[in-house]
């Protein structure tokens, strides 16, 4: 259990480093970005795993001197994408705490947890850049043709157009 206090950050300093981050990564002209190669290109490994927990959908370890993303292969490639960019916001955002308690599945329990909402945001940021978001909510896409476009599933769409005051 993680008792370890975290650096709380406003949803728009969280949807300006997301924006910033595939800037750098030359990824911000794309709706459905290569998670995968932003985990590679900031050293984490992702693997496909099968979990006795289907509640679960995944978590990070340091293992080795490896930073390793589990994914639980069971659900929607939607979902692992949601997932492997919410364990990249907690490396991110949570990394000191990941050295000091060993990477192990942290933060479980739910958007009850600051950390974990934290985590959820950045990863939609990632996953949904506000900016393009909104240039399609403009353009009067529907929310089925945006979640097809950034390839998340339509509840991950809806929730970022509502999360964003569309």
């Amino acid at each position: 259990m993680c008792t370890q206090q975290i650096n709380i950050y406003d949803y728009n300093v969280l949807d300006k480093f997301a924006e910033q981050l595939l800037l750098h990564l030359g990824l911000d002209n794309l709706t459905a970005v290569d998670i995968s190669s932003i985990a590679k290109k900031l050293g984490l490994n992702v693997y496909s795993a099968s979990f006795n927990n289907n509640d679960i959908s995944g978590y990070i370890k340091y293992e080795n001197g490896e930073k390793n993303i589990y994914v639980n292969n069971s659900q929607s490639v939607q979902r692992q994408r949601f997932t492997i960019a919410h364990e990249i916001a907690h490396y991110i955002l949570h990394q000191d705490l990941l050295t000091k308690e060993g990477g192990t599945p942290m933060f479980r329990g739910g958007n009850t947890n600051p950390a974990e909402r934290q985590a959820n945001r950045l990863a939609a940021a990632i996953l949904m850049p506000k900016s393009t978001v909104i240039k399609m909510y403009q353009s009067h896409k529907s929310i089925n043709e945006m979640s097809q476009l950034f390839w998340v599933s339509y509840d991950a769409m809806a929730n970022r157009i509502s999360s964003l005051g569309l």
